[in-house]
C-alpha cells in the first residue's frame, strides 16, 4: 500500500462477497458461476465464471467449499494456494496464460461437486477522460475512425496510457487491445453525451469487449482551471474565479437527489463500472501547476494567483480520492508527488514537465509535455503493479 503526499492513499483495496458473486480487490473478477449441486457438497464461495487477466499487476479470487470437504483443482490460468482444507486463494497475473480451471470439492464418502472458471488472456484496456489523458501538448497526434484529421481530441502517439499499453506484459498467445478515446476539453457530461463530433466515451467503452482496465482523468474542465488562469490576469480577478471554481467543485462532489443520493463524480465512476463491469478503474489526479515556494517563477501571474490555482487543484484531488475510495474496484493515482519540483514555470526550463504558456499553441499551456506523460505512465505503473 502506497501513501501519497499529505497521506493520500494511492491504492484502494475492497472485497465484496454477495450471494453467488465475488468481486476482488481490483475488480477483474466477474459474476460467479452456479456450482454443480443437487445433493452434493455445497459451494460457500464458488469461483467466478470468468476472470480477466489484468493489464498490469495481479488479481485474486477465493474459492471455498462446504466444511468437511477437500478442495482440489486442475487446469491453468491461476496460481492457487490452499488457505484451509476446503478453501483456496487464487491469483491471476498480468503474464498469466489463459485457460479453464476445474475445482473439485470431495467428501469422505466419495461424493463430490465440480465447478470451473475461465481465465481470459485476450483483454482490452480503455483510456477515458480529458486533455491530460489524451496527451494535449505532446504531439504528434494520431487519427482514428472519429478524429480523422488528428486535430480534434489531440490524442498523442506517446500519451501516458498508450505508453502503458505498449509496455504491458502479454503472455504467449494472449493480447491487450488498447482503445484511446480520451478527448481534450471533455467534461463529465461530455463523457456521456460526446464531444467534438464524437460519440460519448462511455458508450464506446461499453462497446469494447472484455475490458480489464480503464483509466480516467476528469474534473479539471468542470471546475474550470483554465478559466481561473485567464481570470487571474490581472490578479484582481482571482478571488471571484476561485469562488466560481469552488461552487463548481461542490456541485460535482456533493451528494444530490438527482444523482441517486450520491455525487455526480461518484455517479460517473459507477457509470464506468456499469459500462465495463469486469474492469478495474484507475482515476488519475492532477499535478500542482505552479511551484509553491517560488514567488518569482510565474510572472506575470504572481504568487497570490498561483497559490489560489494550486489550492483548487489540491482540493479537487482530495475530493476525487475520497470519492474513488467509495467505489469498489477503483484506485486513485496521485500526480502531485511525482511532479513535485517539475511545475509549469520552474526557473530551470529542463525541469518543467508541464508546458507553461505556449503562444503558438495556446491549448498546450499547463499540460504535461513528453516527459510529463512519461511520468504519468510511471505513476500508473507504480500504483497498479
Amino acid at each position: 500500500m502506497k501513501l501519497g503526499r499529505s497521506g493520500r492513499l494511492c491504492s484502494a483495496v475492497t472485497a465484496v462477497v454477495a450471494t453467488a458473486t465475488v468481486v476482488t480487490s481490483v475488480a477483474w473478477v466477474t459474476q460467479t458461476a452456479s456450482a454443480v449441486q443437487s445433493d452434493q457438497p455445497q459451494w460457500l464461495t464458488p469461483p467466478p465464471e470468468k476472470v480477466l487477466r489484468p493489464v498490469i499487476g495481479d488479481t485474486t479470487f477465493t474459492v471455498e467449499a462446504a466444511a468437511g470437504t477437500t478442495l482440489t483443482w486442475t487446469g491453468r490460468g491461476a496460481s492457487c494456494l490452499k488457505t484451509s482444507g476446503s478453501a483456496a486463494e487464487c491469483r491471476v497475473r498480468d503474464r498469466s496464460r489463459g485457460g479453464r480451471m476445474a475445482f473439485i470439492a470431495s467428501r469422505p464418502d466419495g461424493s463430490r461437486s465440480t465447478t470451473s472458471t475461465q481465465v481470459l488472456d485476450d483483454v482490452s484496456f480503455v483510456s477515458l477522460g480529458d486533455s491530460y489523458a489524451s496527451g494535449e501538448a505532446d504531439p504528434p497526434f494520431v487519427t482514428d475512425e472519429y478524429d480523422t484529421t488528428a486535430n480534434g481530441c489531440h490524442r498523442s502517439a506517446t500519451a501516458a496510457t498508450r505508453q502503458l499499453a505498449d509496455r504491458a506484459r502479454v503472455p504467449a498467445g494472449g493480447s491487450t487491445t488498447f482503445r484511446h478515446v480520451a478527448c481534450s476539453g471533455v467534461t463529465i457530461p461530455g463523457l456521456l453525451a460526446g464531444s467534438k463530433g464524437e460519440p460519448g466515451q462511455l458508450a464506446r467503452l461499453a462497446a469494447t469487449p472484455d475490458v480489464s482496465l480503464v483509466t480516467l482523468s476528469v474534473g479539471g474542465n468542470d471546475v474550470g482551471v483554465g478559466k481561473i488562469l485567464t481570470s487571474c490576469l490581472p490578479a484582481a480577478g482571482c478571488q471571484e474565479a476561485l469562488a466560481q471554481a469552488t461552487r463548481a467543485l461542490a456541485a460535482m462532489t456533493t451528494p444530490l437527489p438527482e444523482h441517486g443520493g450520491i455525487s455526480l463524480l461518484e455517479r460517473t465512476f459507477r457509470a464506468v463500472h456499469e459500462a465495463a463491469p469486469h474492469a478495474h478503474l484507475a482515476v488519475t489526479g492532477y499535478p500542482m501547476l505552479f511551484p509553491p515556494n517560488d514567488p518569482q517563477a510565474c510572472a506575470p501571474l504572481g504568487k497570490p494567483a498561483t497559490d489560489l490555482i494550486n489550492a483548487i487543484t489540491l482540493e479537487l484531488n482530495r475530493r476525487t480520492e475520497l470519492i474513488a475510495q467509495k467505489v469498489p474496484g477503483t484506485t486513485f493515482v496521485d500526480l502531485v508527488e511525482p511532479f513535485a519540483g517539475h511545475a509549469a514555470c520552474e526557473q530551470v526550463p529542463a525541469r518543467r514537465w508541464l508546458t507553461y504558456v505556449d503562444p503558438v499553441n495556446p491549448t498546450y499551456s499547463l499540460h504535461p509535455n513528453a516527459r510529463g506523460q512519461a511520468e504519468i505512465r510511471r505513476a500508473l505503473e507504480d500504483t497498479l503493479s
